[in-house]
Formats: C-alpha cells, sequence, structure tokens
C-alpha cells in the first residue's frame, strides 16, 4: 500500500525530557508531537462535559485518498514523560514494559476495516485495548538511597470495539511544492456501557502534564546554600486540559468551613480525541521532498 505522508501544521502536542525522538519512516505518527485528550460526556445533552487528561500518542497512519478502503492506522496512547520506558526507538510498544508512574494505563488501538462514510469522512473502526497498571511505591531513605522501591505490578485489562473517524487528507501547492495541509485529527465516541471499567481506570491514573518542546538546564549555580536550590530551569509550552464546563459545588453540609469541591463528573460516554503529526522529513506522492519542521 502506497501511504501519502502527512505533516500537520499546528501545534499540538508536547515534548517531554523522555519521549522517544521522532523518526523518519514513511506514515509513522512522531509521539513526540502527538496527543491525545480524554472527555466524559452525555448522550443525553444534559450532562456537563468533563475533560479528564492530554495524553501523547505513537504508532502508525496510512492512508492513501485515491484508496480509502486501505487506510490503516494503530495507536498507542500513553502519559507524558513515560515513552522512553514503555517504547522502543521506533515508537513501537515495548511488551511488558513498565512505566515509573504508581498508576497509568496504556490504550492501544488497531484499525481492522476502512470506508468513507456520507459525510465524506473515513471511518475506521477496530479494537481498542486498555492497560490499566498500579504499584506501591516505598521509599527508605539512608545513605545509599537510590529511589523507591515498587511493589509488584497489578495489572487489568479492558477491551472493547472502537470507531474513529478523520477527514481524509488533502493536499495544496505552495511556491511550487507539495505540502499536506491542516491538522490531521481524529476522534472516537466510546459508550461506557460497552466498555466497562475504561473510565475508571483512565480517572484512577496519573497524568502528566504534557510540555510542548521542553527544555531543561541545570543551574551553573544554584545559590549561597543548598537551600537555594530550586532544581532544573525548564522552558517550553504545556498543552494543558481544557477548563472545565460548570462551577465548582459548595456542598450545604460544609459551608460552614468553607470548603469547596468540583462538581462531579457525569456522562456515559468517553470521547478520545487524537491530535497526529508524521514524522518530519517525509515526502510527498510525488516525491517532492517536504520541509521538515522545526
Amino acid at each position: 500500500m502506497q501511504s501519502l505522508n502527512l505533516i500537520l501544521a499546528g501545534v499540538i502536542a508536547a515534548a517531554s525530557p523522555a519521549a522517544i525522538p521522532a523518526q523518519t519512516n514513511d506514515g509513522q505518527i512522531d509521539s513526540a508531537h502527538s496527543t491525545a485528550s480524554f472527555t466524559l460526556t452525555s448522550s443525553s445533552k444534559t450532562g456537563r462535559p468533563y475533560n479528564l487528561a492530554i495524553a501523547l500518542v505513537a504508532g502508525r497512519l496510512d492512508v492513501d485518498p485515491s484508496a480509502p478502503a486501505d487506510a490503516a492506522m494503530s495507536l498507542i496512547i500513553f502519559p507524558a514523560g513515560q515513552g522512553s520506558y514503555l517504547l522502543t526507538q521506533d515508537g513501537k510498544f515495548r511488551s511488558g514494559a513498565l512505566g515509573t508512574l504508581t498508576k497509568y494505563t496504556v490504550l492501544h488501538f488497531r484499525s481492522e476495516r476502512a470506508f468513507v462514510a456520507a459525510d465524506g469522512k473515513l471511518v475506521l473502526t477496530g479494537r481498542l485495548t486498555a492497560e490499566h497498571v498500579q504499584r506501591r511505591a516505598s521509599v527508605v531513605w539512608s545513605t545509599a538511597y537510590t529511589g523507591p522501591e515498587y511493589s509488584d505490578p497489578d495489572v487489568d485489562h479492558f477491551a472493547g470495539e472502537a470507531v474513529f473517524t478523520l477527514d481524509l487528507p488533502t493536499a495544496v501547492h505552495k511556491n511550487g511544492q507539495s505540502l499536506n495541509a491542516g491538522e490531521i485529527s481524529a476522534s472516537a465516541v466510546i459508550k461506557r456501557a460497552d466498555f466497562p471499567g475504561l473510565w475508571s481506570a483512565l480517572r484512577a491514573s496519573k497524568w502528566p502534564v504534557v510540555v510542548f518542546d521542553e527544555k531543561c538546564e541545570m543551574p551553573y549555580y544554584p545559590g549561597p546554600s543548598l537551600r537555594d536550590y530550586k532544581g532544573p530551569d525548564c522552558t517550553g509550552t504545556p498543552v494543558l486540559v481544557s477548563a472545565q464546563d460548570g462551577q465548582p459545588l459548595t456542598p450545604p453540609a460544609i459551608e460552614a468551613i468553607g470548603s469547596v469541591v468540583p462538581t462531579p463528573p457525569e456522562g456515559d460516554q468517553i470521547a478520545i480525541e487524537v491530535h497526529l503529526q508524521l514524522t518530519r522529513e517525509n515526502l510527498d506522492r510525488s516525491g517532492t521532498h517536504v520541509d521538515p519542521m522545526n
């Protein structure tokens, strides 16, 4: 199958020190610049959407607009900062690998069928699996301390069908070069009843903040005292979860002490939206070189 290489034009994702370096394989998703978001929604339209977290995405997207039925997509959705532990250098999942977080979830999607819907969108159906890992971390301070010690992992698996839809990519010509236009975004809406345990696993997981092009440097002079040391100086653009729709709720029983808690999330659907960027230095179908993104 001949793939159409796609380059995302906007800043949509984040890099972390542990993210896997971008590869130049045809059709491979850049795991340092592709993101996924999780949102709890209601099919009745009465519940407020609850934006849970942002994660990173690795995998492949191969699609030729002239043969959409041959399109294929495989995704690995994982927490930021865990790429070097969970992925190989070519962006594949390390079987049996463990991240450094005490609670995290990794999702896998592989398309099995592709077709164009009546509205012109490309539809990819396949199986979505989730692996939720929990480990207890214990810290015993000593002069020989090398880090926390973890218990054996407790791993739960969930699986169900998922349907991702995306706009068929098109190419535009600018200054005599063929460039891929626009964002490559795909979304899926999963009924919680069809995928028991998925929302609980996602909400119980730790999701570190995704930071775009993060760079950290150790200060040359930490200060007159070690008490002044505040860690490395880091720069970058964080990709933050959208503000929640709704006001905080103050239960009447605790108004006297001034405690405020957020409105509990409600909804019967999980929306997964991914924004993908393929790896740099791709070629278009005619063989014209597309300049890599900086």
